[in-house]
């Protein structure tokens, strides 16, 4: 069974009316075999160069600008007659599909033209209001310096007072010192590796108290597994 497609359009225009009433219907299938065929590329063609010459008729008649816009809405806007031929593209074959296409476009064309030209002669502008265009806003890139400042939960530090009973350098490292530091574990001293070797000699660093941070994970710093981090301040 297929559906019967019937295409109505205007014969005539009241001088008073709005704009031209032409709309496509589509009638219920039947519930007895129908014999009507689906349109041809030929006739689809035909339909659009009537639709442009109701249309070219229907534009010379328009004197404002609002006439102006109802007339491009029914014709051109997303339900207008022009757009709605191409429902008829299933129809067609693959071969055809394309010269719809094609054939939409150029009629389009033609019919922004004809009412550039009647804007013209009226002395009128009609333009499309773009819809505001939905943009991401983009996180810019702040510089280290300028970025937050981060909030530390000092409650979660576990910060001990340690004596140094031990320093020698990094056999792999220039800049690091690896210490032995009692922080009065049962344990024993812990090992860790510090950066102060461009601030302190080794022998300074043996029997001094330093500030421990003990609750970090064991962390190998050249090789070298240190199991903590020693503080330290600048004074300016």
């Amino acid at each position: 069974l297929r559906s019967s497609i019937r295409i109505l359009h205007p014969s005539s225009f009241s001088k008073h009316s709005s704009l031209p009433n032409a709309h496509f219907t589509l009638l219920k299938m039947s519930s007895s075999p129908s014999t009507d065929t689906d349109p041809t590329l030929t006739s689809i063609i035909s339909q659009l160069q009537t639709h442009k010459d109701t249309f070219a008729a229907a534009a010379s008649s328009a004197t404002t600008a609002t006439e102006i816009k109802q007339l491009q809405k029914e014709y051109m806007g997303k339900k207008g007659l022009i757009p709605q031929t191409m429902m008829y593209m299933r129809s067609l074959s693959n071969e055809e599909k394309p010269k719809l296409g094609a054939a939409v476009n150029d009629v389009k064309k033609e019919l922004e033209q004809v009412l550039q030209d009647r804007c013209a002669a009226l002395g009128i502008e009609v333009s499309e209001e773009a819809a505001p265009k939905k943009t991401k806003e983009k996180k810019s890139k702040q510089n280290p310096t300028e970025a937050e400042p981060i909030s530390i939960d000092v409650d979660k530090l576990d910060i001990r007072v340690g004596l140094i009973t031990k320093a020698w350098h990094h056999p792999e490292a220039d800049k690091l010192f690896c210490e032995e530091i009692d922080i009065n574990e049962s344990s024993g001293p812990r090992q860790i590796a510090s950066g102060l070797r461009a601030h302190y000699d080794v022998d300074d660093l043996v029997s001094r108290k330093v500030l421990v941070l003990a609750n970090l994970k064991a962390r190998k710093l050249v090789g070298f597994p240190s199991h903590g981090m020693v503080l330290c301040a600048v004074e300016e």
